[in-house]
């Protein structure tokens, strides 16, 4: 075993578990705390996460984020986008915070 080796070894679950530490974190001060709305607007949806209509869009024709058709336009059910938001699957599965420092780690891999 080379050093380089020995040392993503030692060191590799360290960092690992600081990312996802700092991405867990990040994502629960970003845990959206309003209740009790129903269907908003997409442009209400990108104000409220912060990003340009655009980008929910793109969550939308994605499979990301559900919408519905309220005549001519867009409407996200609050309670979706929390959840999407926060990072929980629709399953009540685990947070992204472990996915996301995984894809993090993998590209300074590479590089």
């Amino acid at each position: 075993m080379t050093i380089e080796e020995t040392i993503v070894a030692l060191v590799g679950p360290v960092v690992r578990e600081a990312v996802r530490a700092e991405v867990g974190r990040l994502l629960d001060e970003r845990a959206p705390t309003a209740e009790g709305k129903g269907l908003i607007s997409v442009k209400a949806a990108a104000q409220y996460a912060d990003v340009h209509p655009a980008t929910v869009r793109d969550w939308i024709k994605d499979g990301r984020l559900q919408a519905q058709n309220a005549g001519r336009h867009l409407k996200v059910l609050f309670a979706d986008l929390e959840r999407f938001l926060s990072g929980k699957k629709p399953d009540g599965g685990e947070s992204r915070a472990e996915d996301i420092a995984d894809a993090i780690l993998a590209r300074k891999r590479k590089a």
